[in-house]
C-alpha cells in the first residue's frame, strides 16, 4: 500500500470539495444536535430543580454525568468537521494506492457503505463515491490529509 499527497487539477478540486463539505456538514450537523439535546436536558434538569421536584445533589450528578457522557461525542463530530475543513483549504489530498483483499457492503441507515480491506488497512467509504472494481484489483483511494475520510475509490490506471 503506497501513500502520496496530490494537488488536484481544478475539475478534480471541485469534486473533492464539495464532498468534503457535504460530509463536513453531516458531522456538524451531528455534534450541533448533541449540543442541542445537552442544552434541552440541561433546561428540564434546571425546571425540575426550580419547581422543588429535585435536589442540588441530584442537579449536580445529572449535569456531571451528561457533559462526561456527551462531550467526547461532541468533540469528536466538531473535531472531524473542522479536519474536513483544513483538507478543504490545504488543497490537497493524499492518495492511497494498493491491492484490495477483500471487499463487504455494509449498510448504515438508509446508506451503503464498502469496507475495503487493503494490505495494511480497513478503509469504510460510501458506495456512491466508488466506481467498479473487485476483489485482489489495485485500486486508488482519494482521501483527505488531515481528516483521513474518503471521497473516491477507484480502479489505478497507472502501471507500476
Amino acid at each position: 500500500m503506497n501513500e502520496r499527497i496530490h494537488t488536484p487539477e481544478e475539475d478534480e478540486k471541485s469534486l473533492y470539495t464539495e464532498r468534503f463539505e457535504k460530509i463536513a456538514k453531516s458531522f456538524k450537523r451531528k455534534g450541533l444536535l448533541v449540543v442541542a439535546i445537552d442544552i434541552l436536558l440541561t433546561v428540564i434538569i434546571a425546571i425540575a430543580y426550580a419547581s422543588g421536584k429535585s435536589s442540588s445533589m441530584d442537579l449536580t450528578i445529572t449535569i456531571a454525568l451528561l457533559s462526561v457522557f456527551t462531550f467526547p461525542f461532541i468533540f469528536s463530530f466538531l473535531n472531524k468537521s473542522s479536519q474536513l475543513m483544513s483538507d478543504i483549504e490545504s488543497n490537497r489530498v493524499q492518495i492511497v494506492t494498493g491491492e484490495v483483499l477483500k471487499i463487504k457492503e455494509e449498510q448504515k441507515g438508509n446508506k451503503t457503505f464498502k469496507l475495503l480491506i487493503m494490505d495494511r488497512a480497513k478503509i469504510l467509504i460510501d458506495s456512491r463515491f466508488c466506481s467498479d472494481f473487485k476483489e485482489n484489483d489495485r485500486i486508488r483511494i482519494i482521501r483527505g490529509v488531515s481528516s483521513k475520510v474518503p471521497v473516491l475509490a477507484e480502479k489505478d490506471q497507472e502501471d507500476n
